[in-house]
């Protein structure tokens, strides 16, 4: 800022010595000199302090972490590490079975396995005696987002069928979990998100209180899939899950985890229909209590603890 302001005085100096006077002065021949002390210095206009400059650096300086650090498990083969960190992680402590209370199962033929198997669903020693089934054999989220018609198919409630979003609101439950998706398999991956989104945006618009925690789609035994790469299929399927609950600001809590092996499969002692009788898809009774002790140890994070910092980190 000096160097600036004493060439603006210098340019001054120099234009004021420019300038055309109307009357001049007749020039003297007299000259005055008037002695320097040899003890005065002379700094010039255009002299100043040497500039202070400030080194630069490229390192970044972190800070400590000093939130809250949650872990999830290694991804599951087909899913990207970016996916597996928005799922629910796993809680420091379970919650009770009270958690039950008061909410509903949305879901196909496995979810019908709650009702098949009420007596014997134990949690905590606990039956799930307060919870709400509404599920139907082959339903789908297709299903789920068909208008009422004579050609629709919605489970049956008093008699007739009723749409997710009206059943909801009929019973008034606080808590919906919702399973669909392995009969989505014969359609196209676009038109599954987008008949998912319009059942959430459905369930939502009508019951803006309700929360909504999607499960994820369980796979089939590895032996017994009905066309090659299905689990794989299956898995791309939950990872638009994933990024769908993430856009509408809901949880997802990968129940699956507890059911795959290694290769993606259904775990064999967990499958209730063994080809060549059966599927190869179904849960054995013992299987449903393992899956509901999963979500109490991975429920989703509560307000108070997305208001804290919070990181969640892959475990080694």
């Amino acid at each position: 800022m000096k160097r600036y302001c004493a060439g603006i005085l210098t340019m001054v100096m120099v234009l004021s010595a420019c300038v055309d006077v109307s009357n001049p002065q007749p020039a003297t021949e007299k000259t005055i000199v008037i002695p320097i002390p040899e003890t005065t210095t002379v700094i010039s206009q255009t002299d100043s302090p040497p500039e202070t400059t400030t080194a630069e650096t490229d390192e970044t300086i972190e800070l400590p972490f000093t939130g809250v650090t949650y872990t999830v498990p290694p991804p599951p083969i087909g899913r990207p590490e970016e996916l597996q960190v928005l799922i629910t992680p796993k809680a420091q402590e379970p919650l009770s079975v009270d958690y039950f209370d008061n909410c509903m199962f949305i879901g196909d033929s496995i979810i019908t396995g709650f009702n098949i198997w009420k007596s014997t669903i134990l949690v905590d020693n606990t039956p799930l005696n307060n919870s709400y089934i509404f599920a139907v054999s082959s339903y789908s989220a297709n299903n789920a987002a068909q208008p009422i018609s004579n050609n629709s198919y919605h489970p049956l409630y008093e008699g007739e069928q009723i749409r997710p979003e009206d059943i909801i609101r009929e019973i008034g439950v606080q808590r919906v979990f919702i399973s669909l998706g392995l009969n989505d398999m014969y359609t196209q991956k676009e038109v599954f998100v987008a008949n998912y989104t319009l059942l959430l945006s459905r369930i939502i618009e009508k019951n803006p209180d309700v929360e909504i925690i999607i499960l994820s789609i369980s796979p089939y035994l590895e032996t017994a899939q009905p066309a090659p790469d299905r689990n794989a299929m299956i898995m791309e399927y939950n990872n638009e899950l994933i990024m769908l609950a993430n856009r509408f600001g809901i949880a997802f809590i990968d129940s699956a985890a507890v059911l795959r092996e290694d290769n993606g499969g259904l775990k064999p002692e967990l499958c209730g229909d063994t080809p060549p009788v059966g599927m190869g898809c179904h849960w054995a009774p013992g299987t449903y209590a393992l899956v509901l002790q999963y979500i109490l140890e991975h429920p989703p994070l509560t307000e108070e603890q997305k208001n804290e910092e919070y990181k969640i980190i892959i475990a080694e």
